[in-house]
């Protein structure tokens, strides 16, 4: 038997290839309800296996690693809030922060007794992988800006398995994100009895880049400095005045100078502050832009807390607007986009005023202005299709086969019946085929995840 009879029309099989006929087509359907029922599970419960919480932690930190942001760490009560939260929903059959019954997040959080200072929640559900959960929710404005918080120093997980969202076996994953209540240091805080001596320096939230640190005040009597519990010189003081330079380079961190009345340790004022050599971290990922007309809105997400951010275009300058919502700290440009298409400078100033500067000139500025759409389609894409599981490459392939069949049936047939002045053949026939390429093409929206 002539293979080319299976796939192209020819007198042989009266116009139409044997691998298009109603039987072959309907052993397609056969094999792919099949797929689905019996290795579609199997994969499934294989991904769930593999897709655990640890792993999410871990693709977490990895993404904070790339912008120095400290590392999360599993908290038990997070995982609780966040198993409670996928159970609720799984139960009641909803997709949506708020929900069941509009309880929020931040519910589950107190249920559970996790007092929180900063808290965030990200959901997921339809992916059988990891990396495609990931490249979803790095690629999502709020999802990203909850995994790489500064402020989030805590994470929870929960990854459950059921039929949701009217899909059999279907993986919801739930990630809490949190800061307990007064977990910060507070460095503001100054422990000074009454006629006890008055630091004058450091000042209150202060913030240094200076590793020789300096303390002075005020008081009539001698006194005893110490540093984080060691003890450094005793200080006569002049004219009420006293001052002391630390003699030993520090250490970035939070310190703690101790000045305490020589005669009398009851008479004792401690005051904290930090030092910090670190410059903030700059780098085009840490942008994201939205354009309105001929306005460019620049979103900069730190690494830390700032004091200020500045964008120099030629000899025009464009302060930063500091904004803090839901815990999440970032700054916004808003930028004309003539003058930004050109490149621009963009200097940060932390709180201990250490500076970082970014240069973009008009060869990078596409990668977070006007061509990043294209190079976000581009890298999606190819995650996407890095990221496919055995039955949508299956599906993907056997639509690709019967597209081509199809094609060429029409060409064949066509000309055919141009050449012989005659209907060789009806196309009634190509009602099943178009109905099987819709058939697949439901199996692979069933499998496609969401956030």
């Amino acid at each position: 038997m002539n293979l080319k009879n299976f796939f192209l029309p020819t007198p042989a099989n009266n116009y139409r290839a044997y691998l298009l006929t109603n039987k072959a087509l309907s052993l397609v359907v056969i094999a792919l309800f099949s797929l689905n029922l019996f290795i579609g599970n199997i994969t499934l419960t294989k991904a769930f296996a593999l897709f655990d919480g640890q792993a999410v932690i871990s693709s977490h930190n990895s993404e904070r690693l790339k912008l120095g942001l400290p590392a999360l760490k599993e908290n038990n009560l997070l995982d609780l809030s966040a198993e409670a939260k996928g159970e609720a929903m799984l139960k009641s059959n909803c997709w949506s922060h708020y929900c069941p019954n509009g309880e929020s997040p931040w519910d589950f959080f107190k249920q559970v007794g996790y007092v929180y200072s900063y808290a965030g929640e990200n959901l997921a559900e339809g992916f059988n992988d990891l990396p495609g959960v990931m490249v979803a929710w790095m690629n999502s404005k709020s999802h990203r800006e909850n995994i790489l918080n500064p402020n989030f120093t805590q994470i929870g997980v929960a990854i459950l398995i059921g039929d949701y969202q009217n899909i059999k076996n279907n993986v919801l994953v739930v990630v809490h994100f949190g800061t307990p209540e007064n977990s910060f240091p507070d460095i503001a805080k100054s422990l000074q009895p009454p006629n006890s001596p008055q630091v004058l320096t450091p000042a209150v939230n202060y913030f240094s880049n200076k590793t020789y640190p300096q303390v002075s005040g005020k008081y009539n009597y001698p006194v005893n400095i110490s540093l984080d519990g060691k003890f450094l010189a005793t200080v006569s003081p002049q004219a009420g005045l006293f001052s002391y330079t630390v003699s030993s380079k520090q250490e970035n961190g939070i310190h703690q100078f101790s000045i305490a009345d020589v005669n009398n340790k009851d008479k004792t004022t401690v005051v904290s502050f930090t030092i910090d050599t670190n410059p903030p971290l700059l780098n085009i990922t840490q942008f994201t832009t939205h354009q309105s007309g001929n306005i460019y809105s620049l979103n900069f997400f730190p690494n830390k807390s700032l004091a200020s951010t500045e964008i120099s275009i030629n000899n025009n300058k464009f302060a930063g607007k500091d904004n803090v919502t839901s815990g999440v700290s970032s700054w916004t440009f808003t930028l004309p986009v003539e003058l930004a298409s050109k490149g621009f400078n963009i200097e940060a100033v932390d709180l201990a005023g250490n500076k970082a500067n970014l240069v973009l000139d008009s060869n990078t500025i596409p990668q977070i202005l006007g061509d990043k759409t294209t190079s976000s389609l581009t890298t999606n894409f190819s995650s996407a299709v890095s990221s496919l599981n055995i039955l949508q490459i299956i599906s993907i392939g056997i639509i690709s086969i019967l597209i081509f069949l199809l094609l060429m049936d029409f060409l064949i047939v066509s000309k055919a019946n141009y050449d012989l002045k005659t209907s060789v053949r009806s196309r009634s026939h190509l009602h099943l085929p178009a109905f099987i390429i819709l058939f697949i093409l439901v199996l692979i929206g069933n499998i496609h995840g969401g956030i």
